[in-house]
């Protein structure tokens, strides 16, 4: 008997990655650094909105990525478990990083002075300015944004053994392995927070480049917890009754975040970590708040979104592709418009719709139209055909 599928995974997915476009254009007004480009002016609005978004969008996505992951290997033998992994996440990352992900560093390096040229030439003086190596950091110098879809093959081929290991049958066997599940199903939020407190507490001082290893050991926590929590419905039930607390402890944790902002630490903890009371309490914090927020809503979607749409149907095959091209079609945007002198929030809704509408009609014109890029971007060679 097949597995009923689960719409809100799906609903999440789709709305975390649209979500991602949002925050990634809001990161030109910011008033943290750490992007390629930056507009004339920042905002104090969008500032908040990117410390509000960052601590929990990845670990919401890892999340649902682990829950279809076990879901996947409920399914499938683990060699074309495997077959799958490599076309939708290796094929697309090597397919973007050395075709569309060029044409961002391009923008870049015109915006910032560091090359004046064309495009073809552009190419092997940007190949030979970036050096391959075997880190987690090194990933993202070609694939940019794509470091997700390898973190994410990672994950899966440890999923693997990991989940099955996990399974029920092995569990009753396995004493060590029942004690562990039986504390996360009574305590489902403080297990989760904890784990993660410890690893920020203790590695992110060290490892501190966003998507290194503390940040990786993070979302690989997140990961097999969304294995955990759509297989265990006492685990559902229980974080239901906790949303109001999540919730709270979320808003909580914004508030700190704010104030902390306001008074100027914000910027010299993410520009010079250490081993400070300081910057500890402030990993312990953005931990927290990616723990609550994360498992928020994971249960209010499953409330409210389990149910299937048109709409999901067609996004669920378009997230893929939109998630590998959108960051490209941000940077284009804003080499045509970051220059306007007009209010950063408004400048921002202007680069979201143009990069937004760039995006989907690269997509539904271009990449969904043409069977050898729908296999450069993990698609079926052909549309799938949606039964009413």
């Amino acid at each position: 008997m097949s597995t009923p599928r689960i719409y809100y995974l799906d609903h999440l997915r789709i709305g975390s990655i649209l979500l991602v476009l949002i925050f990634h254009n809001a990161r030109f007004f910011d008033r943290f650094g750490y992007w390629d480009l930056k507009a004339g002016s920042t905002s104090l609005p969008l500032s908040l909105l990117v410390i509000f978004v960052f601590p929990w969008i990845m670990p919401l996505i890892f999340a649902v990525s682990g829950a279809a992951a076990g879901l996947s290997l409920q399914k499938r033998s683990a060699a074309v478990y495997i077959q799958d992994r490599i076309k939708r996440l290796i094929v697309p990352y090597l397919f973007v990083s050395l075709t569309f992900n060029f044409i961002q560093g391009y923008i870049v390096s015109l915006k910032r002075g560091f090359y004046q040229g064309d495009f073809l030439h552009f190419l092997p003086w940007f190949v030979e300015r970036r050096p391959l190596s075997l880190t987690f950091s090194a990933i993202g110098m070609y694939g940019l944004h794509l470091w997700f879809l390898v973190d994410l093959f990672i994950f899966s081929l440890l999923a693997i053994p990991l989940f099955r290991a996990l399974d029920a049958a092995k569990i009753r066997e396995n004493a060590f392995l029942r004690k562990i599940l039986d504390l996360v199903v009574r305590f489902p939020s403080l297990c989760l927070a904890l784990a993660g407190i410890i690893i920020q507490m203790t590695l992110h001082a060290r490892y501190a480049d966003f998507a290194g290893f503390a940040d990786v050991l993070f979302w690989l926590v997140f990961f097999i917890y969304g294995f955990v929590f759509i297989r265990s419905k006492r685990i559902r039930e229980k974080l239901r009754r906790l949303r109001a607390l999540h919730a709270i402890t979320g808003l909580l944790c914004c508030g700190y975040f704010a104030l902390m902002h306001q008074r100027g630490f914000v910027l010299g903890w993410l520009s010079n970590p250490d081993h400070s009371f300081g910057f500890l309490s402030f990993q312990a914090v953005m931990a927290l708040n990616g723990v609550v927020w994360a498992l928020y809503l994971l249960s209010l979607a499953e409330h409210f979104l389990n149910r299937d749409t048109t709409w999901r149907q067609y996004a669920n095959e378009a997230v893929l592709p939109f998630y590998c091209i959108h960051q490209t079609m941000v940077f284009i945007s804003a080499y045509f418009l970051i220059d306007l002198p007009i209010n950063p929030e408004l400048h921002f809704a202007l680069l979201t719709v143009v990069s937004l509408i760039l995006t989907l009609s690269a997509y539904e014109l271009v990449i969904k139209r043409i069977g050898i890029l729908r296999l450069g971007f993990g698609m079926s060679s052909k549309p799938k055909t949606n039964k009413t």
